[in-house]
């Protein structure tokens, strides 16, 4: 009766302890997501900064280029 009473407690006490190592585990599989998600977020804006940088950039030289076209026509005249 006493090896029954111990495995029962065993038992109880491997299944709680089976249940709290599937919480600890959800819960890192959820920080991980989180950590990929705001990771994926940051990447795409950077992406963003990096294109709008870029448009400003070629936007300049033309701006350049068609000012220093129209200069020349001036200056040919």
């Amino acid at each position: 009766l006493k090896m029954a009473e111990n495995e029962k407690e065993r038992i109880r006490i491997t299944e709680k302890h089976d249940a709290t190592i599937e919480e600890i585990v959800g819960e890192e599989k959820r920080r991980i997501e989180l950590m990929n998600r705001i990771k994926h977020e940051r990447d795409e804006e950077r992406k963003r900064q990096w294109k709008e940088m870029f448009q400003r950039f070629v936007s300049s030289l033309q701006y350049n280029t068609s000012n220093a076209e129209y200069e020349a026509k001036w200056d040919n005249r």
